[in-house]
């Protein structure tokens, strides 16, 4: 397999591991609401995620990549779902081009300016705590 097919084969892998870490407080918080337990103080997981800063410090590279196709709705879905507050992705994934990277970062600026009522991109640490105030995922460029 070339170099190429061996990152996109990654990409599409971590892809699918970030989804499904995202994916997972969406089915916790499905299986504890659907107890018919009824105990008194039960507290749902869900509403741990609404409290806490969650923070994804390793996210798979490709975030833009959401943008503006006939999956955006139900991403942007799971995504509002998921409970993270934050996400650090890496710009360029591993091995990538200057060219490659200036594409990705142009890919989340595209996000971001689509749907600004879903990402902020963070520029200064108040832009978390403001992510968390209005329920928009935080997104850190890395390289």
């Amino acid at each position: 397999m070339s170099r190429a097919g061996d990152r996109r084969a990654f990409l599409s892998l971590s892809s699918r591991a970030f989804l499904a870490g995202i994916l997972a407080p969406t089915a916790t918080f499905a299986a504890s609401t659907s107890s018919d337990d009824g105990a008194a103080g039960a507290r749902p997981s869900r509403n741990l995620y609404d409290d806490a800063f969650v923070f994804d410090g390793n996210s798979s590279p490709g975030i833009g990549g959401i943008c503006c196709s006939d999956d955006t709705a139900e991403a942007l879905k799971v995504v509002r779902e998921s409970g993270v507050t934050a996400m650090k992705t890496t710009m360029g994934g591993f091995e990538g081009s200057f060219e490659e990277t200036v594409g990705e970062i142009a890919a989340v600026q595209k996000l971001v300016g689509h749907f600004p009522d879903h990402f902020l991109r963070v520029a200064r640490h108040d832009d978390l705590e403001r992510a968390k105030r209005e329920h928009k995922l935080a997104l850190i460029l890395s390289f």
